[in-house]
């Protein structure tokens, strides 16, 4: 008989899927109902993780290798799901929030398809941080792309909103298509889908057809990351999608893509010889990504769009940490940390992007960094704010948060031996520096211009969110060793003995 606690790791999936056909199969009408019905089936989601944690932790078994869960290695039970969960459902949290009386701003008609689709697309994520078995993931990654092609164009009235959901429809099929392709490959090579038998099958198979195949999944991993060569999407994306969309890409997505590259990486690449080639090819993107992230988010005035780049070169720095197989508990440690806290300013970073840019949405100028001229005179409370973020995504003080993450992700990949890396890597964050720093000199030395919104009033779920996102970095920044050890105990449980 199946235990019960098994059943418990899917609950918040399907809270989330049924919940959120329902709403979007909803007649149009006032936003509050469906903001309120979706705030009201996140929490009952969020609410299982803490009340059964057991039902996740009880698929590691005392020698660390996971045992078969609900649908055996379909989706796995295990702390590394936990962890993840709780992630994207405080993420999705955080973007309801962000939505909550800027639908029409944004220029989108349909609340309850919008915030359906939010919800279906969380539950997409959910299932693809659990997946232990290629078929599963490819199910749950597609299901959550189709979510975002829908999301990115909502803002059906903005042309900037449909070019970038119709460029990413195009490009993200194409990895797809690579994706399946190194399934069926590896399908073939190993005789197996779950990754647990792929890393026993590949010590012993032919090399080049394994290779040929991992390196197709590579390709559709790095995309959906965001990493150089397969970031062209990200700018135009970012910039188009509705706000809270963009911030819901740049870390719910970007985290549920980071648990998918773990566990391929890790559970299923590490342990043969076909780990020597992945980890060049990832050393190689990671590198790119870093360099090219940064220098060109330099050229950048559009800040949606420099917050793209820079999200892509954290993409570089993230990568790196994927890459010490000898280090796997120590690098899940640190990674998970980083994308917790990459996620909060983040998210705080596009909330005051989203105040400052108010109603002028559709206004080619409504991003620029002039718009954050003399923001401190006018509204100095949402300035300090950005100033934190900003800081924090550039790893200055007092923006500790992001120096302690970066820390952590730099002292893996030294003692990996991957010094000149770390070097790359600190030599990246130090030109980061001046895009981050640009747009704090606005705010505070130049002056207001005529593009400068003399005050604003942004909703209350905006004005909760950027309050909370500063919380929640200072609390991270002062007290770093709680979540660090918690997220080295969950990479060490799953991830330190996989065969």
């Amino acid at each position: 008989m199946t235990n019960v606690t098994q059943w418990v790791a899917v609950i918040p999936t399907a809270v989330l899927g049924l919940g959120g056909m329902v709403l979007a199969l909803a007649p149009r009408g006032e936003e509050r109902i469906p903001a309120f019905g979706a705030l009201a089936l996140l929490l009952v989601a969020l609410s299982v993780p803490f009340l059964f944690e057991g039902g996740y932790t009880a698929g590691v078994g005392a020698s660390g290798v996971l045992n078969a869960g609900l649908f055996g290695a379909g989706f796995l039970h295990d702390p590394v799901t936990w962890f993840f969960t709780v992630l994207v459902l405080t993420g999705t949290l955080v973007v309801v929030a962000m939505s909550f009386g800027r639908l029409k701003s944004l220029g989108i008609s349909s609340s309850p398809e919008y915030y359906g689709l939010l919800l279906m697309t969380s539950a997409s994520a959910i299932v693809l941080v659990g997946a232990g078995e290629l078929i599963t993931i490819f199910v749950g990654l597609e299901a959550l792309s189709l979510g975002l092609y829908c999301l990115c164009g909502s803002a059906v009235s903005s042309r900037r909103s449909v070019e970038g959901a119709l460029k990413y429809f195009i490009l993200g099929s194409f990895s797809s298509a690579f994706l399946l392709y190194g399934m069926s490959v590896l399908y073939g090579v190993t005789g197996s889908t779950e990754l647990a038998v792929i890393a026993r099958e590949l010590v012993s198979v032919r090399q080049i057809p394994a290779i040929f195949g991992v390196g197709l999944i590579l390709v559709g991993v790095f995309f959906k990351l965001g990493a150089v060569p397969f970031h062209f999407w990200a700018p135009d994306v970012y910039q188009g999608a509705p706000t809270p969309v963009t911030a819901y890409m740049a870390s719910v997505v970007k985290a549920a893509a980071l648990a998918m590259a773990m566990r391929l990486l890790w559970n299923g690449f590490g342990h043969n010889e076909v780990a020597g080639w992945w980890l060049g090819s990832a050393w190689t993107v990671a590198l790119l990504t870093m360099i090219v992230g940064n220098i060109v988010a330099v050229r950048q005035r559009n800040v949606k769009r420099m917050l793209a780049y820079s999200s892509v070169a954290h993409v570089g720095y993230m990568t790196a940490a994927l890459l010490p197989p000898g280090a796997r508990a120590a690098g899940g440690g640190a990674l998970l940390f980083y994308i917790v806290a990459y996620s909060v300013v983040t998210f705080g970073a596009f909330a005051v992007t989203m105040a400052v840019t108010g109603d002028r949405v559709d206004q080619p100028s409504a991003d620029d960094i002039s718009s954050f001229a003399g923001l401190s005179r006018t509204n100095p409370r949402i300035a300090a704010a950005m100033t934190l973020f900003l800081l924090t995504l550039a790893g200055l003080p007092p923006g500790t948060v992001g120096l302690v993450g970066k820390f952590y992700l730099l002292s893996v990949v030294v003692q990996s031996h991957f010094v000149g890396l770390a070097v790359v890597a600190a030599i990246c964050s130090a030109i980061s520096c001046y895009f981050y720093l640009r747009v704090i000199s606005a705010m505070y030395v130049q002056q207001a211009t005529d593009v400068t919104p003399p005050h604003f009033v942004s909703p209350l779920g905006t004005r909760i969110v950027i309050g909370s996102m500063v919380a929640a970095s200072i609390i991270l920044g002062l007290t770093p060793s709680f979540v660090h050890n918690r997220a080295q105990a969950v990479a060490h449980g799953v991830f330190v003995r996989q065969p």
